[in-house]
């Protein structure tokens, strides 16, 4: 095909129809330029290169470079459905290391959603609105489908209500059962630095124990959704062990 030319949508249904059933070049291999390998050298050196070059330029695509990317992702047709759940279900349990967090947080200094972006992050919000007041919870904080699920597996092991988000000396906990006196917490990765509690959490678990005098009981997100039934067996251990007392 000659340079700068496009096929038609009828050509893309024919190539597509005629790779059915074929292997992929790059079938098992993960990551971006799949099924290449490089080197520890080479990773070092593209790396100082791309370093270099933000350090000269101050960027590393061009203005021109990220123009292109941004028109051909505007015209690139969306995500199939299909598609979106096996690239979520891919990343479930992946956590983000601390220096991968801190390279993305420096590379969005400065930076300005468009307008498009701040449509799009609007409706989100709407929807995930829409979504705790239909299932009757409270609109602030954001309650994740993860916690929200796992919230209601609990709840259906013993008859005991768990109060989503109730606001306790300012904080809002996210799930409280008043009988046992009992807290439950979702964290998510970012409750962590380096696999421990950071120090806002710890110090808000510190004044809510002091004020209620109560036990707190805490599900790691990725725990969560890599092992449900463990978490599910120290959550009976715990009701027992509560009830006991109070027996």
């Amino acid at each position: 095909m000659r340079k700068g030319s496009h096929m038609t949508v009828e050509q893309k249904k024919h190539l597509s129809e005629a790779h059915i059933g074929q292997i992929s070049w790059n079938k098992g291999n993960l990551g971006f330029n799949k099924g290449i390998t490089r080197s520890p050298e080479t990773k070092k050196k593209m790396s100082e290169a791309r370093l270099k070059r933000k350090l000269e330029l101050g960027y590393i695509n061009s203005p021109e470079t990220k123009k292109k990317i941004s028109d051909f992702m505007k015209t690139r047709p969306p995500q199939s459905a299909e598609s979106r759940k096996k690239q979520s279900e891919s990343l479930k349990g992946h956590v983000m290391s601390e220096k991968t967090k801190r390279r993305l947080y420096e590379s969005r200094k400065g930076s300005h959603h468009s307008e498009e972006t701040k449509k799009k992050l609007r409706e989100a919000r709407i929807k995930q609105i829409s979504f705790q007041h239909f299932n009757g919870l409270p609109v602030i904080p954001t309650i994740s489908q993860n916690e929200f699920e796992c919230l209601n597996e609990l709840e259906k092991l013993y008859n005991y209500k768990i109060i989503r988000c109730k606001q306790i000396i300012g904080f809002f906990p996210d799930g409280y059962i008043e009988e046992l006196n009992l807290i439950i917490e979702f964290d998510e990765p970012f409750h962590f630095k380096d696999e421990i509690l950071t120090e806002r959490d710890q110090s808000r678990q510190k004044e809510l124990t002091d004020y209620l005098h109560c036990e707190f009981f805490r599900i790691k997100e990725t725990d969560w959704l890599q092992n449900k039934e463990k978490i599910l067996e120290e959550f009976t251990k715990i009701i027992q062990d509560k009830i006991y007392l109070i027996a």
